[in-house]
């Protein structure tokens, strides 16, 4: 009698352990593996399903209630749940409307996945392809809000790059194993990184939203343009009212890619458009009347980034001055202006973009004056501070020695 009472002290004092996991007390399962693998356990607990009541049961099936191995993994039970049937499983949950809608999470997750290149070649028996677990994790699963998953967006392309940067296995589907490398040198990676201290590293595309997230294919030659513009959105209308929309669709360039690259993409630069070595250069031969219109092109384009270098020295020896505030709104609008001349450009409509600069340097001169007239007050303040200065010391002097004097009578 009193060994049972030995073990039930022993047996109680371990639920706890497992409802502190959010499992039932029924579930023993981490009764054993506290012991057997507890880092397994420390993975569970620190997962976004510990908090959900799911317990190991609702993958690796078995009788979670037993104690005893043999009676506990009989039944369905799964050790190793094999890769081909992991979408499925994870299917069987977030699949469920009725249990995600409160969660706001997609149920339409496996649908993508099988029209994803991974989808169809795991279908096809090829199981080296990524599977939820590849890039969600197996036991530690962390809401994508969260730095530390791998799928938050900072880490999106260390995940993708566990295959898509090795060799051997990128070699044997025919595709590069740079394009990692090559983001991170890219201005989206940089950005990402936030080498930009200008721009949120948040905005930053990655390659989930390029190449889709569940439904991962290469965009094809027409849907690059609609891909790129869903950050780009006024170059895309651009480009499409000029003439390299027609070109693209009858033979099927240039795409955004041709001439800013894919993953390696560099920050836009008259070099782009430079006659003889630029990106017009690879379709349209130097004597070429397009590669003329490309040169005039790039003029126009140096010109208007003059006219903002030319604004932003003007502004800065103002730094603390009144009128800071309102220049840097102004300068804020060339900018804008600017911008809106580089996506212009995509018309190729040398008249358009002629009558853009020219606004631009109105706007541009108009903040230089402004600058300079601020300068001039600063420089008029600096006197008066000066001269307001020096008369109280003077004030001040002339109190301290008519008191000293009147001391010296009294004494």
């Amino acid at each position: 009698m009193p060994g049972r009472w030995f073990l039930s002290l022993i047996f109680w004092s371990s639920l706890p352990l497992t409802l502190s996991f959010g499992a039932t007390p029924e579930d023993q399962c981490l009764r054993c593996h506290e012991v057997v693998s507890p880092g397994t356990v420390k993975e569970l607990k620190a997962s976004a399903h510990a908090s959900l009541d799911f317990a190991c049961a609702g993958c690796h099936g078995g009788n979670p209630a037993e104690t005893v191995e043999r009676v506990a993994h009989q039944g369905k039970f799964r050790a190793r749940i094999s890769r081909a049937a992991i979408p499925a499983l994870c299917d069987s949950c977030h699949g469920d409307v009725s249990r995600m809608k409160f969660y706001g999470l997609d149920t339409n997750v496996l649908r993508e996945y099988q029209t994803s290149q991974h989808g169809i070649a795991l279908r096809s028996g090829d199981v080296r392809v990524a599977v939820c677990t590849d890039c969600h994790g197996t036991h530690e699963i962390l809401s994508k809000r969260d730095p530390r998953s791998p799928v938050h967006k900072t880490r999106v392309p260390q995940t993708c790059g566990r295959c898509h940067s090795r060799k051997e296995l990128m070699q044997s589907y025919g595709l590069p194993a740079n394009q990692v490398d090559e983001y991170e040198r890219g201005i989206h990676g940089q950005v990402l990184r936030g080498k930009y201290s200008n721009v949120d590293p948040i905005l930053a595309p990655t390659c989930a939203d390029c190449h889709g997230v569940h439904g991962a294919t290469p965009p094809e030659f027409e849907e690059i343009v609609a891909v790129c513009s869903t950050c780009h959105p006024a170059e895309a209308r651009y480009f499409r009212e000029g003439p390299h929309q027609a070109a693209l669709r009858q033979v099927g360039s240039p795409r955004c890619i041709d001439c800013h690259g894919s993953h390696e993409n560099s920050v836009p630069s008259t070099g782009l458009v430079e006659s003889g070595q630029g990106a017009c250069a690879r379709c349209h031969p130097p004597e070429s009347a397009a590669a003329q219109s490309s040169r005039h092109l790039g003029t126009l384009l140096e010109r208007a980034r003059k006219e903002l270098e030319r604004t932003g020295d003007a502004i800065r020896p103002l730094s603390g001055a009144p009128q800071e505030g309102e220049l840097r709104l102004r300068l804020k609008e060339v900018n804008e202006e600017f911008r809106r001349v580089g996506a212009l450009n995509h018309t190729l409509d040398q008249s358009e973009l002629e009558r853009a600069v020219a606004e631009l340097g109105t706007h541009a001169n108009l903040v230089v004056s402004l600058a300079a007239a601020g300068r001039g007050s600063q420089g008029g303040a600096r006197w008066i501070y000066f001269l307001s200065g020096a008369a109280a010391a003077a004030a001040a002097g002339t109190v301290f020695w008519t008191y000293r004097r009147r001391r010296k009578r009294g004494s």
